[in-house]
């Protein structure tokens, strides 16, 4: 009987302690986002702040594929990482994350299409920028068609 209950007592702390690593975990990506989130909405946005903010982003993506999550976060990381790359004018790089949030979208299957607007739209216009008008036109023509279905 002994036995038995010093059995009980090590397996609820094991279950209990493996349950704490995963709520940290999750707060470790989430906390390198919202940080992230802080730098992308500055008041005074600088080049320095744009780029701690894709640097945060960056490492929110890694600690989340590190945890096998991949939600609407992910999407809004790869997304706005793309935008402060076209701000800088990183087109190949931004179109690369882009394209990255909706390769993820398409992989997952379980995310809103309405995610998806976005990605294509800034796709579709760096494509035009580089004189990839078929691109832009399929990218484009995505965008549409998820407006179409979601107006606001």
């Amino acid at each position: 009987m002994y036995r038995c209950s010093w059995l009980l007592v090590v397996l609820t702390f094991a279950v209990s302690f493996l349950q704490g690593q995963a709520h940290y975990n999750a707060s470790v990506y989430l906390k390198t986002y919202r940080q992230a989130e802080k730098w992308y909405h500055a008041e005074n946005p600088t080049a320095l702040s744009d780029s701690l903010a894709i640097n945060a982003y960056l490492r929110t993506l890694l600690q989340m594929k590190k945890e096998g999550v991949v939600n609407r976060l992910t999407i809004d990381s790869y997304l706005k990482s793309g935008i402060l790359q076209m701000t800088a004018g990183d087109n190949a790089t931004a179109l690369k994350s882009f394209q990255q949030a909706i390769t993820v979208h398409y992989l997952t299957g379980q995310l809103p299409d309405s995610l998806l607007f976005q990605p294509c739209l800034y796709a579709g216009s760096i494509h035009y920028d580089f004189n990839n008008l078929d691109s832009a036109v399929f990218y484009y023509k995505k965008a549409e068609a998820i407006n179409s279905i979601y107006p606001a």
